[in-house]
């Protein structure tokens, strides 16, 4: 890939993704090495977008919240025991930007799978809702 083109790409996305890094590492220095590990692969062309799994914002997001991710479960995996008042919203976002499936919600928060999955699906109803009403139309 051209300099300029990854350039482009890097003035573009950047600041987000930097975001969402940080967001999930809780770590600014980690954060921006993983920014730099996946631009750089990027630009020597050793990490390839899929056109056939979205757009390359899209691909280029899901990336480094994977990155981000496999950063933070090496580094300290889920042991936190929440308690049953644990909302949609939490449960959620500890997925999202977790990595964490149902059944590693369900021991992290003393829950039944079950209750976690339900709680899973409010949250995203919720979601949904709140897009849509801030959609532009």
């Amino acid at each position: 890939m051209a300099t300029s083109d990854i350039s482009a790409i890097y003035d573009r996305y950047a600041s987000r993704a930097y975001a969402l890094a940080l967001h999930i590492t809780r770590d600014r220095n980690v954060a921006a090495e993983i920014l730099e590990e996946i631009f750089v692969k990027i630009g020597n062309g050793s990490l390839v977008p899929d056109p056939s799994r979205g757009t390359f914002e899209a691909w280029l997001f899901r990336t480094i919240r994977d990155k981000a991710i496999e950063h933070r479960q090496a580094q300290s995996p889920v042991s936190r025991v929440g308690t049953n008042d644990v909302t949609p919203r939490t449960l959620v976002e500890e997925a999202f930007f977790g990595g964490l499936c149902a059944a590693e919600l369900s021991r992290a928060h003393a829950l039944p799978e079950e209750e976690v999955r339900r709680r899973l699906c409010t949250g995203m109803a919720e979601l949904r809702t709140q897009f849509l009403s801030t959609a532009v139309k």
